[in-house]
């Protein structure tokens, strides 16, 4: 792994561990986490069509529906570490994220459509 990316990695994990710790009450309460780019928005119904970036994986299928309702959308600056809460209108077509479902929520991925645990902003556009 290059250097150049294991800060990033590091902070994206430090950022989503209340996340993690907060789904181990749950029944099965595993969460993994899958890239994806973000190919349609419904910000009223707060849903984000999405393709998984790491094809390899097999979790999404290209132009899955994620269920974003009740949920903050979380951004790090990879360059000073500073975490940010963000609203959904603050997403846009083409950014990269970082979802997270519960393993229950696995299947339902693979069929098009699931309900996200966390939506994580990957792209560095509001560095300033």
């Amino acid at each position: 792994m290059n250097a150049k990316h294991f800060k990033p990695i590091c902070i994206s994990l430090i950022s989503l561990a209340p996340l993690f710790c907060s789904c181990a009450a749950k029944p099965n309460g595993a969460v993994f986490g899958v890239n994806a780019v973000i190919s349609e928005i419904d910000y009223d119904t707060k849903v984000l069509t999405v393709s998984g970036i790491d094809q390899s994986l097999d979790i999404l299928g290209e132009n899955c529906s994620i269920d974003c309702d009740n949920l903050s959308v979380i951004y790090c600056n990879f360059e000073t570490s500073k975490t940010t809460v963000l609203d959904f209108s603050d997403l846009q077509i083409g950014d990269e994220v970082l979802l997270s479902f519960s393993s229950d929520e696995q299947q339902n991925a693979k069929e098009g459509k699931a309900k996200a645990d966390s939506v994580q902003l990957y792209t560095q556009r509001l560095n300033s």
